[in-house]
């Protein structure tokens, strides 16, 4: 932001970048001035409208504004329809609204074009707790689960192989991206857990989880002493 202001670049490249890293540092209220500055230039492309539309919808979705998001987020796809980040901001403002019949939607065409997307997974396996399906969250979130655990194996080794090298700059990006990566596995278990929880409440008393929802409920059947 500072070396844009300056350089006094003002062109609505720079104004567009400006208002990505108002939004990185959370200035919701900047990032959507800048998008407006962007939206408002009669030469801009349709690519750069694309993604100034997609900013304005960003800054929007996080001050609370989930209809003018909306729009905004629709305005991003008609300008280009090859953009598919936009169905998971879409999904994300729908679960927002409690819409999520909607939000699947939104995330069913994504993760057919883009079978890696853990974001996408895991919002997958949220919407299907929200309509009390935990069966069929755990699926979803099995599959984000599998690729953390592959990145991070994949980490590890390069981790290794650039200390075994020497390479300590290299050997410290892996390190970090490890921490990342298994924060983000953290919080797919969390949901899990929710799922499972969710499922062993409709379980029979005698089954597995139905055993556990009653130890859980009543504390002192898994010899937990109460208080």
């Amino acid at each position: 932001i500072d070396d844009i202001e300056k350089a006094s670049a003002h062109t609505t490249l720079a104004v567009m970048l400006r208002s990505n890293a108002r939004l990185l540092l959370q200035d919701y209220g900047g990032a959507e001035d800048d998008a407006n500055r962007a939206i408002d230039d009669r030469d801009a492309t349709n690519l750069i409208l694309s993604r100034a539309y997609l900013l304005r919808g960003r800054a929007r979705y996080n001050t609370g504004s989930l209809s003018d998001a909306l729009d905004d987020l629709n305005a991003t796809s008609r300008l280009d329809p090859t953009l598919l980040r936009v169905y998971l901001d879409r999904a994300e403002t729908y679960y927002r609204q409690a819409q999520p019949t909607l939000a699947i939607g939104q995330l069913e065409p994504l993760i057919k074009a883009a079978p890696e997307s853990v974001p996408a997974y895991r919002l997958s396996g949220l919407v299907h707790l929200m309509l009390g399906q935990p069966d069929t969250a755990l699926d979803p979130l099995g599959k984000a689960r599998a690729l953390y655990t592959n990145w991070i194996s994949g980490q590890r080794k390069d981790e290794a192989q650039a200390q075994s090298l020497g390479d300590a700059t290299r050997a410290h990006t892996a390190s970090d991206n490890i921490v990342t990566l298994n924060k983000g596995l953290a919080g797919i278990a969390l949901y899990e857990g929710m799922a499972y929880a969710d499922k062993a409440r409709t379980e029979p008393p005698e089954s597995f989880l139905g055993g556990i929802w009653r130890g859980i409920r009543h504390p002192a059947r898994l010899g937990v002493p109460s208080r």
